[in-house]
């Protein structure tokens, strides 16, 4: 992003703010990961629903996050820079959300193993 002295100093701020919400959202992200490898051996539907709605539940919660940054640095700095910032937010996120993806067993799967 190609920021000028005042741009920057505007979308500073709003990074501020958006990256104090943004690591709240990580802890909570990573409460329910660490739920989930504690109980995935032996996960009760019960468990699976609670884990599965408070993933989603953060799943919007970052979305509506990036909506309300995009929104604010629409106003700040531009609509084109702040869809900049979105797309390569959006990027590390989705690059993290893969690599956890692919390093925590799926549902079942350490039974499909054992039985082979």
């Amino acid at each position: 992003m190609d920021l000028s002295a005042e741009e920057e100093s505007l979308f500073w701020t709003e990074y501020d703010v958006y990256e104090t919400s943004r690591k709240e959202l990580g802890k909570e992200r990573i409460a329910i990961i660490n739920a989930y490898v504690e109980n995935f051996e032996s996960l009760s539907d019960e468990k699976a629903t609670e884990l599965m709605n408070k993933a989603i539940a953060n799943n919007i919660a970052i979305q509506k996050l990036a909506k309300k940054t995009f929104k604010k640095l629409s106003k700040s700095i531009s609509p084109v820079k702040a869809a900049q910032f979105i797309q390569l937010e959006n990027y590390f996120i989705i690059s993290i959300q893969m690599y956890l993806q692919e390093n925590l067993p799926f549902i079942g799967e350490l039974e499909n193993l054992m039985e082979d």
